[in-house]
């Protein structure tokens, strides 16, 4: 009776971790058209040009690799945004571990890791676009509890 109890709980997690996949690949696409991102930006290989490492998974919402271009405020550094169903306290490990010499700021229910030293923080990201830092938002997507894990990154020299 035991043995059938641990076999039929293992059959609901295989099926859960299905049901998982599929639930964060759809909030991922829900949240780039919403945002109406272009398909070129969400390829996953775009991935590979992010010298940040990221959480195993978490899934890519879009990566403007070229930056972003602003009226008033000139150009931002590339920048790459995923989504993931891990909780703030797994993904805050995780980024701790991956930015050792970054210094980390928490900014309302956000946390940030800026590559350089940053006395204060009042207008996040507009103020901070020419800077290199990685960012864990809590958000909600189709009712969804998730956390954006934001990134501000310099290309690799060639």
């Amino acid at each position: 009776m035991h043995l059938s109890r641990i076999l039929f709980a293992l059959i609901l997690s295989l099926f859960a971790g299905v049901a998982l996949a599929d639930n964060i690949d759809q909030l991922t696409q829900s949240l780039a058209q919403k945002m109406g991102v272009p398909e070129k930006y969400r390829q996953t290989s775009l991935v590979r040009v992010i010298p940040f490492a990221q959480y195993p998974e978490s899934k890519l919402v879009f990566n403007r690799y070229n930056g972003i271009t602003f009226d008033d405020q000139g150009s931002s550094l590339p920048f790459a945004m995923f989504l993931s169903l891990a909780s703030a306290e797994t993904l805050e490990k995780f980024y701790d571990k991956q930015l050792p010499g970054f210094h980390k700021i928490r900014h309302g229910d956000s946390t940030l890791w800026f590559a350089g030293e940053v006395k204060t923080v009042v207008n996040f990201p507009v103020d901070h676009i020419d800077k290199v830092w990685v960012a864990l938002e809590p958000f909600v997507v189709d009712g969804v509890k998730v956390m954006l894990v934001k990134m501000n990154y310099r290309l690799a020299q060639k």
